[in-house]
């Protein structure tokens, strides 16, 4: 789960390290994709994705044609277009703030600040289906189930 990725491959904002700290958020996730790169393969060019663009070209490739949308769900859920060539188009790279649920008492969003209830992230990623595995008997740590304040909060914002 890439996040937020800069056009020099920064990880500036990633749903995938919620409870780090500003300063070691700063320090490790940041550069983390540059580090990893160079780490195993040396100076070589690096171009970081969103997941979900990764899938739209999975499924170009699977398909053998475009028009084709990615959706994946991760920590939160990443979605991509693939064009009539194949191409990503870059203008789309998460669907996790989508409304999904109507029902005035659906649970609030995290980073909004309680202004949005329903949102598809809460039902089609992480925090969906550690929710779904705990009701089904699965054994969750409490601060993997949410809406415990572990899994709605992201402590390296400023």
């Amino acid at each position: 789960a890439t996040g937020t990725i800069s056009p020099d491959n920064e990880a500036t904002w990633c749903d995938i390290f919620p409870n780090v700290k500003p300063d070691v958020y700063k320090e490790k996730v940041i550069n983390i994709f540059k580090r990893i790169a160079k780490d195993l393969a040396g100076d070589v060019p690096l171009k970081v994705i969103n997941d979900g663009e990764v899938t739209a070209l999975a499924a170009v490739q699977k398909i053998k044609h475009g028009n084709v949308m990615g959706i994946s769900m991760g920590s939160s859920e990443g979605a991509g277009y693939a064009n009539a060539d194949g191409n990503l188009m870059g203008w789309i790279s998460e669907l996790c703030y989508c409304k999904l649920d109507l029902n005035p008492k659906a649970p609030t969003d995290p980073w909004s600040k309680g202004s949005h209830r329903g949102l598809s992230h809460l039902y089609l990623g992480q925090r969906g289906a550690t929710k779904l595995a705990a009701k089904g008997g699965v054994d969750v740590p409490d601060n993997y189930k949410f809406p415990h304040p572990d899994m709605c909060t992201i402590k390296h914002e400023h």
